[in-house]
């Protein structure tokens, strides 16, 4: 039996997550993890956009990677609800060693593989969910992180859906209730009427 879903303020009430807009790393498809990689000119685009997508709904606060892709992604949905961002370094990428900004076709074995130098990935989860705990903030949060750390949120969360999340996708997650057991998370788009 996995173990219970950690009790921590920021699992109390939904939340948002968001994943950094596309980075040159995402486009010339290499491994960043630890990499600064900075947004594209569409990646700029794609944190306007979610913003927009975010306009619609209550955000209190809003926490991201210290990553620059992730800061500069999190500031126009910030900017949006008149909030401030806080960085946490501990929602930072999955550090892979050996295969930093190197091809992605050379991660053999998936986004929980162990290359030389790779943050182990019990180890990248425990520091995603210490991060998490930190998150005190006026609800709902918006989390601005990276595709691993939705893999790690999503893994304490007993979500099993794998699927990959587009770059500056919106995301709210939204805890068990009545009639239906564990959390579940849905993109985000625009309301209509």
């Amino acid at each position: 039996m996995p173990p219970p879903v950690p009790d921590i303020p920021l699992l109390r009430r939904p939340f948002y997550f968001l994943r950094h807009g596309e980075s040159a790393a995402n486009r010339d498809e290499l491994i960043a993890g630890i990499v600064n990689s900075p947004l594209t000119r569409l990646g700029r685009e794609q944190a306007v956009r979610a913003a927009d997508l975010l306009a619609g709904v209550e955000v209190a606060s809003v926490f991201a990677s210290t990553l620059r892709r992730a800061m500069d992604t999190a500031l126009p949905v910030a900017s949006r609800h008149g909030l401030a961002v806080t960085c946490l370094s501990g929602l930072g990428e999955r550090g892979w060693g050996v295969l930093e900004n190197r091809p992605l076709s050379e991660r053999v074995g998936g986004p929980t593989a162990e290359p030389v130098g790779a943050e182990p990935w019990p180890d990248f989860v425990a520091r995603t969910w210490a991060a998490l705990a930190l998150i005190k903030g006026r609800s709902p949060v918006c989390i601005v992180g990276h595709s691993g750390t939705l893999r790690a949120l999503r893994q304490g969360l007993r979500i099993s859906d794998a699927t990959k999340i587009a770059n500056a996708q919106p995301v709210r997650f939204d805890p068990p209730s009545e009639g239906r057991e564990g959390w579940t998370y849905s993109a985000v788009s625009i309301r209509i009427g």
